[in-house]
């Protein structure tokens, strides 16, 4: 497996259509990709790609290139079915059990030169991982497939006020004007209402490793994160002030 981040803003999302229809079309297939039906996770199952080095908040688009035996036949089985896989990063012991750093990922573009998969895809919601199977693959000796039989999504469980969640959300989305170029602010998408959506829209401005990814994923608190994404806004907006 390979993190092809040379184009990772090209395709699908990284050119705006001047077409009304297509872009019309973009916006519904991308709010099926960020809120997909809850049918979507009662089917057969879903293979699940264990990868720690990479992570994606919801709407963040990556580029993979997969060689592995196991990965090709999760590319084939994802494309056979819906497109979905589960891109599954560091687990942690949380107080239900273990948590995994786990979102529902969606395959927009595939290409295939017969021994590697080119996928780009674009990550949807957190999701959990309740049971599994392991699927061999017929290549000897190569480590099975992993698929998802019952999963579930993975919610915040924050007691914070409503209208106080949304008085961080106003408040960092002033910020994120203020620090950051119109274009860039345009090309993450209409910031979303909800302040648990809002709170990993304005992450993918101030985080980009991995393991900061893992964290804030397997955060149970909307606010938590809404503080953390305040303070470093106010951070960059007080650093623009003294230039």
């Amino acid at each position: 497996f390979e993190l092809d981040s040379s184009t990772k803003n090209d395709g699908m999302w990284g050119q705006r259509q001047a077409d009304p229809i297509a872009a019309l079309r973009q916006v519904n297939e991308r709010s099926y990709i960020l809120f997909p039906p809850e049918s979507e996770l009662s089917k057969a199952g879903i293979p699940v790609f264990d990868y720690y080095s990479s992570a994606a908040l919801k709407g963040e688009e990556l580029s993979l290139n997969f060689f592995e035996p196991r990965y090709l036949k999760l590319v084939r089985e994802a494309m056979a079915g819906n497109g979905w896989f589960i891109l599954r990063g560091r687990q942690i012991l949380d107080t239900d059990g273990i948590v995994s750093a786990s979102v529902l990922m969606k395959i927009t573009e595939h290409a295939t030169d017969g021994r590697n998969s080119f996928i780009q895809c674009t990550a949807g919601p957190r999701i959990r991982v309740l049971e599994q199977e392991e699927v061999p693959v017929v290549e000897e000796n190569a480590p099975p497939m992993i698929r998802a039989t019952h999963v579930v999504f993975y919610q915040d469980k924050d007691d914070c006020h409503l209208s106080t969640l949304e008085s961080m959300r106003s408040k960092c989305l002033d910020l994120i004007f203020a620090v950051q170029p119109p274009k860039i602010v345009i090309y993450h998408g209409p910031p979303p209402l909800d302040p648990e959506n809002f709170s990993f829209w304005v992450l993918r401005f101030i985080i980009d490793d991995a393991e900061s990814k893992h964290e804030w994923l397997t955060c149970h608190s909307t606010s938590q994160r809404l503080k953390f994404a305040l303070a470093m806004l106010q951070h960059q907006d007080q650093q623009l002030d003294q230039e």
